[in-house]
């Protein structure tokens, strides 16, 4: 048996602690030539490491017990070209045993834009109000 001592040069592992320790995960990222931002890929990448980490044994369990959400924005028909997006996080969360449990893609260009996108906007207060009601029944 090999064990892999892991040494982390970046923020990563103050921020997986929080995801671990999190019942609700959402990703937000603007779509940058069709697929997510390099900061999010860089963290999924991270997770390779992780789940040959010896203080993360059980990173994948855990991992399978998350509720994983995807906010995407884009301004180029990002309804239609945001979808590789959100199949690359469906099958990077499925490879961990657990599905996307939802997203939302908004249609913004620049700063303020978003406003303007009433359907994405109702979404995001339909999941607010969604996840504070799962927190209120915990």
């Amino acid at each position: 048996m090999s064990i892999y001592l892991i040494t982390y040069q970046d923020d990563y592992q103050q921020l997986i602690d929080l995801v671990l320790k999190s019942n609700t995960i959402i990703f937000a990222s603007p779509v940058y030539w069709y697929i997510i931002s390099d900061s999010l890929k860089a963290f999924i990448d991270h997770w390779s490491e992780t789940l040959q980490d010896q203080n993360y044994r059980d990173f994948k369990s855990k991992m399978a017990q998350k509720d994983f959400r995807l906010i995407l924005v884009g301004g180029d028909c990002p309804k239609v070209k945001a979808k590789p997006c959100i199949t690359q996080m469906k099958y990077s969360l499925e490879f961990l045993g657990r599905e996307l449990t939802g997203y939302i893609i908004g249609t913004a260009e620049k700063l303020g834009d978003i406003k303007q996108d009433t359907f994405s906007l109702a979404r995001a207060n339909q999941w607010n109000e969604e996840l504070k009601n799962k927190d209120i029944k915990k």
